[in-house]
Parts: structure tokens; C-alpha cells; sequence
């Protein structure tokens, strides 16, 4: 796989996961705004910049109907609903053009592009590239071979984890990304008002 600088996109699909309920925040996650931008207009920027296709998985018809399709993305439905992540990549990895898929949530508003660059180059000869931070793998911040996730379509997948055991996984230590220069503020995930409003502190502080 060749080298990629950061101005030119990649032959991979971005898939932007944006059907969660959001029960803890008490509203939906996409339309949270930062800077004047609402969650969904940041990912599906960092997205646009790196990769030749992206597609927004989400739950139901009615999400789907709250999104403008004025930019060039495709929605995908979750074949099993409420099910987790891990099918819905399987339904979206069932639509993807590419081989690669480059995985985004929709509540890391803070997510950089530079993260799928390296990943790219680290799943060569790999099913997935996963970040490690803090000691914890990263499954919604990583990219996957479409192939190696369409033969585990028929398995019982409880979670992200469960699915990373059925691949053959090269986990990038945070130490690598460090060297890299990613920022670890592009794997915070907002989840509950508490922390929607420290990051808007935090960003106002950075101004």
C-alpha cells in the first residue's frame, strides 16, 4: 500500500457512525454544535477530506429523513437496529465501494484526519488497524478490510470486542500514534451533557 500525504484522499470508504440513541445525553448527538458546527457537519468534514466515500450508518428511517442529502455521502440503515456497532458496520461494509473502511462516531467531534492516514498504512496484511489508548483498543476509531468483515457477517457479534476477535487485528499502541503527532483529543467521545460542556469550555479556553 502506497504512502499517502495528508492533502489527497484515500481509495476508502468513511463510515460515520450516527444511529445511537443518545439516552445519556438526552438529545441527539448530531446536532450537539461546537464552533458554530453542528457534530455531524464536523465528522463528515474530516471525512470528506481523506476518503473517496462516505457513508452515514444510522438506526432508522427517521434519522435518516433529519439529514440533509445536499453532500455527496450515502445512509446506510442498520439491518439489526439496537443491535450494536458491530452489525451496523457489517450492514454499511455491505455498501461500501472500497475495500477499506475507515470507522468514525459521531460524538469524537474532535477527530483528526491524520488518524486514518497512519491507520491505512497499518492494516496492511491485516484485517484491522486499531488504535490502543490508555490501554484500551479503539473499534469505532479504526480502519477494517471489507472482505474480512463480510466472511463474519453470519457470526453472533455482541460487541465491537467480539468482532476483533474474529479478525486478525494489529493494534497501534498509543505510543506510535504519539510519534505521529495524532492528538489524543480526537478519541474523546461525548456522552452525557457534563461533558459536552467541558468541551466547550475547553475549546473556548484554546481560542
Amino acid at each position: 500500500m502506497k504512502m499517502h500525504n495528508r492533502n489527497e484522499k484515500m481509495l476508502c470508504t468513511a463510515v460515520i457512525f450516527a444511529g445511537g440513541q443518545s439516552r445519556r445525553m438526552g438529545k441527539d448527538k448530531r446536532f450537539l454544535t461546537l464552533d458554530g458546527e453542528s457534530f455531524i457537519e464536523r465528522i463528515l468534514k474530516v471525512a470528506t477530506r481523506f476518503a473517496q466515500e462516505v457513508i452515514v450508518s444510522l438506526a432508522t428511517e427517521e434519522q435518516a429523513s433529519q439529514i440533509s442529502a445536499e453532500c455527496n455521502f450515502k445512509v446506510v440503515l442498520d439491518e439489526k437496529p439496537g443491535k450494536g456497532p458491530a452489525y451496523a458496520l457489517i450492514s454499511a461494509a455491505k455498501h461500501a465501494s472500497y475495500e477499506y473502511l475507515a470507522v468514525m462516531p459521531v460524538d469524537s467531534p474532535l477527530l483528526e484526519p491524520g488518524l486514518y492516514y497512519l491507520l491505512m498504512r497499518e492494516v496492511k496484511g491485516y484485517d484491522a488497524a486499531v488504535p490502543v489508548v490508555r490501554g484500551f483498543a479503539e473499534p469505532l476509531h479504526a480502519v477494517y478490510y471489507k472482505r474480512a468483515l463480510l466472511a463474519k457477517s453470519k457470526k453472533e457479534l455482541k460487541s465491537m470486542n467480539s468482532l476483533l476477535t474474529l479478525l486478525n487485528v494489529n493494534f497501534v499502541p498509543e505510543e506510535k500514534l504519539s510519534r505521529e503527532g495524532i492528538e489524543m483529543l480526537s478519541f474523546l467521545n461525548i456522552n452525557t451533557p457534563e461533558e459536552y460542556k467541558k468541551l466547550r469550555e475547553k475549546v473556548k479556553t484554546c481560542r
